[in-house]
């Protein structure tokens, strides 16, 4: 005796019939012919308020034991009932899975809380259905294997914490930086350079602040180019060196006569923060 072929898919006509022949009660109690259409259903896609009314209709009819079809993309019935439907008790999920309009197993989910300003999300599953699955694995399936997909919690636990332990390629991560014509260096080990400009004034005993306070600086360096021309020649020595600011003397000498200077400068000093 051959074996008898069944399938999901059956035509509109064929759902009437079988409602049709159903008892008087039966029609409520056996079969649900949806409406709901998975050719209107698209990753990303709008949640309408027709999909958001079938979502509720199809729940309740399971719920009831009632099978339910859907239309498919080629308008005839899909028999959706041997599948699972979850639904949040406060609707703010809902789930199945179906085929799709290519005849591909997919994961369809949306959040019907959100009413028609919700989208689809539409995954296809079929060989990665086994990345739905919560799984786990003993140390002694890892391998040193170069293509290895999984790896133990200790593992886990390592690459957890490479942004607080390595520093990263840019050190983004390991420091802070203002890249200004008066700007810093902040390393997070404690180390802190700044540079800058100064051409304001000629008065001695000048006050130049810091971008940021030191805790301690360790070295401050001038440098600076001048015309030559007459044989002069010019300096700057720091007076004193605080947290926030610094202070210095320029002096100008030419043919035995010294003066205060207003010659600009760039300086550079380096310290620690912490």
């Amino acid at each position: 005796m051959a074996e008898e072929t069944k399938t999901l898919r059956h035509t509109a006509e064929e759902i009437d019939d079988a409602i049709d022949k159903l008892p008087a009660a039966g029609n409520a109690a056996g079969i649900y012919k949806s409406s709901l259409s998975f050719s209107s259903i698209v990753n990303d896609g709008n949640v309408t308020q027709d999909h958001l009314t079938e979502i509720n209709a199809i729940y309740e009819a399971w719920k009831s034991g009632r099978m339910v079809y859907v239309l498919d993309e080629k308008g005839g019935y899909y028999n959706l009932g041997v599948l699972n439907m979850q639904l949040a008790e406060d609707n703010s999920k809902c789930s199945f899975v179906a085929l799709d309009q290519d005849g591909v197993l997919c994961y369809y989910s949306c959040n019907p809380s959100s009413g028609v300003t919700g989208k689809w999300s539409v995954t296809p599953i079929g060989k990665d259905l086994f990345a739905l699955i919560q799984h786990t694995h003993k140390a002694s399936d890892v391998t040193e294997e170069t293509n290895k997909r999984f790896v133990t919690d200790e593992e886990k636990d390592e690459l957890s914490t490479l942004s607080t332990t390595y520093a990263k390629a840019d050190l983004s991560n390991a420091m802070t930086v203002s890249l200004n014509q008066n700007g810093y260096a902040k390393f997070n080990n404690g180390l802190l350079i700044q540079w800058g400009y100064f051409s304001a004034g000629a008065s001695n005993n000048q006050s130049i602040n810091f971008p940021v306070s030191f805790k301690s600086c360790f070295s401050l360096a001038f440098s600076s180019s001048t015309d030559n021309t007459d044989n002069s020649i010019w300096s700057v020595n720091y007076a004193a060196i605080y947290a926030s600011y610094f202070t210095v003397y320029r002096r100008y000498a030419n043919a035995g006569s010294v003066s205060p200077s207003s010659q600009s400068f760039r300086w550079i000093a380096i310290g620690s923060w912490k």
